[in-house]
């Protein structure tokens, strides 16, 4: 699909300007991120709480960084998108994957029973896809409550890359971070506009913590 006008207008009046330096970061975009946020999904996102990096992928690497030692486990729920397991493995961190269940019907769930066993097995980082790819789950407020609740209990926090937030068909996406003021605080959420407007080319991306 095509970027929106607007992006291109954008484009192409920055382009016309002749100096191609570095970008600022100024207290405007981080405003402009939040508003979107609030107006678009009811999330309370304060700017001091916002950071704009280069990709959601650098967000999975920075927080897995920042929140594990190398040798720690870290959990994926596979099928999912490569660079969930390419982070932790770059990092000198040890993989820990508690599958997807595949139905019969085609639909995919989260074994919640897998999770909470590599998190007694030590992991120390729970990666959530949501909604999911590559197997297009748009999962419930219900579904990630139950991760919630076993994530907290073990004291485990949560890296969760919502880049596919506005690419819903049915439903309504839920922001792991509104589950509760507890679960907002035990997480990192990393999101794009790259995949809602189409501009991964552009290079920005941001995390909430």
């Amino acid at each position: 699909f095509s970027s929106p006008p607007e992006v291109q207008q954008a484009i192409l009046a920055r382009a016309a300007h002749p100096t191609y330096g570095y970008t600022g970061v100024e207290d405007d975009d981080h405003l402009a991120l939040a508003n979107v946020w609030k107006r678009r999904h009811g999330l309370d996102v304060a700017i001091e709480d916002v950071t704009l990096i280069p990709c959601v992928v650098t967000g999975l690497k920075l927080a897995i960084t920042a929140l594990t030692q190398p040798g720690d486990g870290v959990i994926i729920t596979s099928p999912v998108y490569g660079p969930f397991r390419f982070s932790v493995q770059a990092t000198g961190r040890t993989l820990m994957d508690a599958p997807l269940i595949h139905r019969d019907n085609g639909r995919y769930d989260m074994d919640l029973d897998a999770i909470e066993a590599q998190l007694k097995a030590g992991a120390k980082l729970m990666m959530l896809c949501n909604p999911h790819n590559p197997v297009s789950r748009l999962w419930s407020r219900e579904e990630l409550q139950r991760v919630s609740e076993i994530c907290l209990k073990h004291n485990v926090l949560v890296v969760s890359d919502e880049i596919h937030n506005d690419l819903v068909y049915a439903g309504e996406h839920t922001i792991y971070a509104s589950l509760s003021p507890e679960d907002e605080q035990n997480c990192i959420i990393c999101t794009a506009p790259s995949k809602t407007f189409n501009i991964p080319g552009l290079i920005t991306s941001n995390i909430f913590v």
